[in-house]
């Protein structure tokens, strides 16, 4: 499961850049946001909580998403580079 922690801060595009007006984002949050206009990321939003619930109830379509998208990750982990150990 992807992690919760945002670590990067990005600012409000109408207050200004005001430290009370910096949001966090998540890094794959900003990839998305610089990669796709606001409505693909509402649909991206919509059709994954869409996919969630029918995941959650089970069903054939669910079951079938769900297969394939653990699948989909364990691959996508795979090409991930190693993270760096400190030393100390």
């Amino acid at each position: 499961m992807a992690s919760r922690s945002c670590t990067w801060l990005t600012a409000t595009t109408t207050a200004g850049r005001d430290i009370e007006n910096y949001l966090p984002a998540h890094r794959s949050c900003n990839q998305y946001r610089c990669n796709c206009f606001t409505q693909e990321v509402q649909w991206i939003l919509k059709i994954g909580t869409w996919a969630r619930t029918q995941m959650e109830r089970k069903g054939w379509l669910g079951q079938e998403m769900c297969e394939a998208f653990v699948a989909y990750e364990a691959k996508r982990e795979l090409r991930r580079k190693p993270k760096a150990v400190s030393a100390g």
